[in-house]
């Protein structure tokens, strides 16, 4: 299966009034192949890949065009499966499976002063000059990657006297990752200011002088002192369940669960 999409929105800034064209293109292809090897054993294989690409996007309210840019999602996803008959009351499965996402583009081509220094307007809850977030600094790509890998015992025992048991056991194995600098401004500033002046498509900062709360101008210095090693959370869960049907009024459920989580920040 896949799927080519285009779409295209016209949109107007509010207060310049600017008007544009916002697009997406998303290009998917997935696919599942099952091969039985023989009445007793099989195995699964499925693959996703999915390219999303925006054009003049933006974060926030904003009010020209240096405040847009155009950025990337990109993901995959791996599964395989396999199953297999021991006998006639056992059965075990096996399955691994790895997904990967990046984000690339997000924020403002430009790092320095000028050109890199987003600005908001108070006032108006607005912001111009660049793009929020930073597309070209270290590590700016936006990794969000995780595994999975699974094996599961099915056993069925019947009984004259105890009734019959369902009987699955297994073991989980899930670990995820991040990693991004998550840089706020291209520069390592921000400027607030009360208000600005709107001509034409052009805005200019108004700068009020005085200690003043509401009228005061604010920079804000936003650095990233070093760089991120990434972030993990690992799962590793086991599980025993037995589906007991004492006779044919009465069916019990008995569970035993246990998880354990490993965690570090980025």
């Amino acid at each position: 299966a896949g799927r080519l999409q285009n779409n295209q929105t016209d949109i107007t800034m509010p207060y310049t009034a600017y008007n544009y064209t916002s697009e997406t293109a998303d290009k998917r292809v997935e696919g599942k192949l099952t091969y039985a090897l023989n009445t007793r054993n099989t195995f699964k294989v499925s693959y996703f890949k999915r390219n999303y690409a925006l054009t003049n996007n933006s974060f926030g309210v904003v009010m020209d065009a240096a405040s847009l840019y155009n950025n990337t999602n990109k993901e995959s996803l791996l599964a395989a499966n396999y199953q297999t008959i021991l006998a006639n009351n056992l059965f075990v499965e096996g399955q691994y499976s790895t997904r990967k996402y990046s984000n690339t583009g997000t924020g403002s081509q430009f790092t320095d002063l000028i050109k890199g220094t987003p600005i908001w307007d108070r006032q108006r809850g607005t912001r111009f000059n660049t793009a929020t977030y930073c597309a070209v600094c270290s590590n700016a790509v936006d990794r969000k990657d995780n595994v999975d890998a699974y094996a599961k015992v099915n056993y069925f025992l019947s009984t004259k006297s105890l009734g019959s048991h369902n009987i699955v056991a297994g073991f989980d194995y899930f670990n995820e990752m991040r990693m991004n600098n998550q840089n706020s401004v291209a520069s390592g500033y921000r400027v607030q200011v009360r208000e600005s002046a709107i001509v034409g498509y052009d805005i200019y900062p108004i700068i009020v002088p005085g200690s003043s709360t509401s009228s005061a101008t604010y920079m804000d210095w936003r650095p990233v002192f070093e760089d991120t090693v990434g972030n993990h959370l690992t799962t590793y869960s086991t599980f025993l369940n037995d589906v007991w049907r004492v006779n044919k009024q009465l069916t019990m459920n008995l569970g035993l669960g246990y998880d354990k989580n490993s965690t570090a920040d980025q």
